[in-house]
């Protein structure tokens, strides 16, 4: 069976990856989405160029994230072909653990489960099912949702005049819907195959310039951040109940959180200048409104860390997905993407073991400028000590052959 990664055998299913966003906005299909993108082309990611799920799959071998499922399902043996050679995603922005999140505008979690089950069975129409399972078994599965049902439930709560403690039970009761549904998705998707799960939690939510634009001052919402805080801590319990109880699990949960709140705390050394606006839109830090054709766009866009009011820019994405795959990268030593000859030799070992990310033992170390706008050769720099962002494992170990 043939494989597009430098990873034999291994393809990349997106399942439950939502994009966030707070209110009706175009779909990410003009200009200036894209701007940086290969030919300038708008693909549907809400950024400059790559998401944090290309960069991942860049990290395992493909040259971008898998191609959507719908683009592929009015052939079944076309879903089946590229699900067996590079996987298939079923992100949809708009889309939250629940199915009551911002219903009808968007793929929910359930129904993406749906399609990788239909999907699922094309495969095994194809080659059988022992063949299936073990493709499945040594896939990854990149899960991130739960920005938007929190989005959601933050814009209820400002119509209702509810007091302190009737906001904290609505919390536990909200976490509870969540999580119950989380864990669902994982034991079904398991019970389907799935083995390897690569999950991020939640960031600082509030601080999305959008938010900020809100606050005449430009301070973040700290209600919404101490949500995500709240939903990040009952996932990572989750998690770690699940294990054990479905066998063969693996899972490597990245701390966006923790990132974005090193990196805000410290933006110079990420060579960020603005933590706070968007690069493209128009009105207050840029966040007042959507990134359109006749919008304004900043001209140093690797130095900021949101492309629009709500999501990152390229270079962020590039950043956050090197802290969660511990990719590794010496003086003279290119990504596969980048080398004239193709794909080349496979990563050169950590020479610590691969314990941590572009970091000295104080703060966050990243890249200097990056290559078009990958990992320069000159980056040297290596975090000695256990990893910053990922728990138990990280996404580089998770994808290793079990």
């Amino acid at each position: 069976m043939g494989s597009k990664s430098a990873m034999e055998g291994l393809v990349l299913f997106l399942v439950a990856i939502s994009v966030q966003v707070l209110v009706d906005v175009p779909r990410a299909n003009r200009p200036y989405y894209g701007v940086d993108f290969p030919g300038m082309i708008p693909t549907g990611r809400f950024s400059n160029g790559f998401n944090t799920a290309d960069y991942v799959a860049k990290s395992m071998g493909f040259v971008s994230s898998p191609p959507p499922y719908l683009s592929l399902a009015p052939s079944s043996s076309l879903v089946g072909l590229t699900a067996l050679t590079a996987g298939v995603s079923y992100a949809s922005a708009d889309a939250g653990i629940l199915d009551s999140t911002n219903a009808g505008k968007c793929i929910p979690l359930s129904r993406q489960v749906e399609y990788f089950n239909a999907t699922r069975a094309t495969m095994v129409a194809a080659v059988g099912s022992g063949a299936v399972n073990a493709l499945l078994f040594k896939s990854i599965f990149l899960l991130g949702v739960g920005s938007n049902d929190l989005f959601v439930s933050a814009a209820a709560q400002q119509s209702r005049n509810r007091t302190a403690a009737e906001q904290q039970s609505d919390a536990a009761a909200l976490f509870a819907d969540l999580l119950s549904n989380y864990s669902a998705t994982i034991t079904e998707l398991h019970a389907m195959g799935a083995r390897k799960f690569a999950i991020t939690n939640l960031g600082l939510l509030g601080c999305v310039p959008a938010l900020r634009a809100l606050d005449p001052a430009g301070a973040c919402v700290d209600g919404l951040n101490l949500l995500a805080a709240g939903f990040d801590g009952a996932l990572r319990s989750l998690l770690a109940g699940l294990a054990p109880r479905l066998p063969g699990l693996v899972y490597s949960l990245a701390d966006s959180f923790g990132l974005t709140q090193d990196t805000f705390a410290d933006p110079q050394a990420s060579e960020y200048t603005d933590i706070a606006g968007a690069c493209c839109g128009s009105g207050r830090l840029l966040a007042e409104g959507n990134c359109l054709p006749n919008s304004t766009v900043c001209s140093n866009r690797d130095q900021h860390v949101f492309w629009d009011r709500s999501h990152p820019s390229q270079r962020a994405s590039l950043l956050t997905a090197r802290a969660f795959y511990e990719f590794f990268f010496r003086k003279g030593y290119l990504p596969p993407d980048q080398r004239a000859g193709g794909v080349g030799p496979e990563v050169p070992a950590h020479p610590t073991g691969g314990r941590g990310l572009f970091a000295n033992k104080k703060k966050i170390l990243f890249a200097k400028r990056d290559l078009q706008p990958n990992q320069r050769a000159g980056d040297s720099a290596f975090y000695d000590g256990p990893a910053q962002y990922t728990t138990p494992i990280n996404f580089m170990q998770l994808a290793q052959p079990s």
